[in-house]
């Protein structure tokens, strides 16, 4: 539902939200320790509500286009540290 203004009310009955991750971004060793570090600190926080940061995906784990990283469209959230984004929807041929 993130990202889809008017989206149905039956679409934000889900606890988690799927997360991309670029393969460049992955291969950046040491450079994103903060990144997984606040994901477990997140996820020990909101463990009594029955809420986690999960479904991290590889982008060679998901069927992508191949320009799918520069056809993103982002997502009107402020968030302090993060800037989060979706695909932006291929149309059929």
């Amino acid at each position: 539902m993130l990202g889809y203004p008017g989206s149905p009310p039956e679409f934000s009955s889900t606890r988690d939200v799927d997360a991309i991750l670029p393969l460049q971004w992955l291969e950046s060793t040491g450079q994103h320790d903060d990144f997984w570090e606040a994901q477990q600190r997140t996820n020990e926080a909101l463990a009594g509500e029955g809420l986690y940061v999960t479904h991290l995906f590889r982008e060679s784990d998901l069927i992508l286009t191949p320009e799918w990283f520069t056809r993103r469209v982002r997502i009107q959230l402020e968030l302090r540290w993060l800037t989060l984004y979706r695909p932006l929807p291929t149309p059929w041929i």
